[in-house]
């Protein structure tokens, strides 16, 4: 099912909050398209997706099943863990371009994950906010504008559909997948290695003001680096359209 509406995601989906839940369900799992008249863009976005890109994802569940994962009492998608340097990285690139979240989720889920996102990414408006129903072509609802525009995702199948509709795909590089030589790729996995390890607390105070500033002074580093790719990238996707 194609929809045409004139609010935003996040609008749209409260209203739906009025129906019955399993109409709202059924309604959500059966879209297809989302057309967003009003925030329709020309200009190019950069899409990033929550689970496994900026949010860990646990091939273990921590101890749900994948089905449990779903269930509205567990939490599950409002308890990840976020990839710090993802969202630094995040804030930055909104300073200088149009920064979308665009993830899949189960309509019982969408939210903890919205809840998820006003906590660690405050800075994005709704407008900017999009959600689509599990196992869709994430292109079919956005602003209009992903051929134009980056996707940064850590699923195949996700940056396949966006390559094929002619927008940027980058992989996110984390806990659990692996690089390929198809998408070039943010490596997320090595950098939240490192810092982690430089979490282990120590008692000397001069030392623990020493490791903060080399951590911050390490994702400051990163950040210029990637936010340099990430804009070479569009310019070279722009001058191609």
């Amino acid at each position: 099912m194609e929809l045409n509406i004139d609010t935003n995601c996040i609008t749209y989906l409260k209203s739906l909050q009025s129906l019955p839940l399993q109409q709202a369900v059924s309604l959500w799992d059966n879209l297809k398209e989302i057309n967003y008249a009003k925030l329709k863009s020309m200009k190019p976005s950069i899409y990033i997706d929550i689970d496994g890109t900026l949010a860990y994802f646990y091939r273990n569940g921590r101890g749900f099943t994948y089905e449990e994962m779903f269930f509205p009492g567990n939490h599950y998608f409002r308890n990840l863990e976020p990839h710090i340097y993802m969202i630094y990285l995040v804030e930055t690139l909104s300073k200088f371009r149009d920064v979308c979240i665009i993830s899949s989720a189960d309509y019982k889920t969408i939210q903890d994950k919205y809840e998820w996102i006003k906590e660690y990414l405050p800075f994005i408006s709704d407008d900017n906010i999009f959600f689509c129903p599990l196992g869709v072509d994430k292109t079919k609802f956005v602003k209009g504008n992903a051929e134009k525009s980056i996707l940064i995702d850590d699923y195949n199948l996700n940056l396949e559909a966006w390559d094929k509709n002619g927008g940027v795909a980058i992989k996110a590089i984390n806990n659990i997948n692996t690089p390929t030589e198809r998408f070039v790729h943010i490596n997320v996995r090595d950098k939240e290695n490192w810092l982690k390890s430089q979490m282990e607390s120590s008692d000397d105070e001069q030392i623990e003001k020493l490791k903060a500033k080399i951590i911050e002074m390490q994702i400051k580093n990163w950040v210029k680096a990637d936010t340099e790719f990430i804009k070479q990238v569009l310019n070279i996707n722009e001058r191609c359209n």
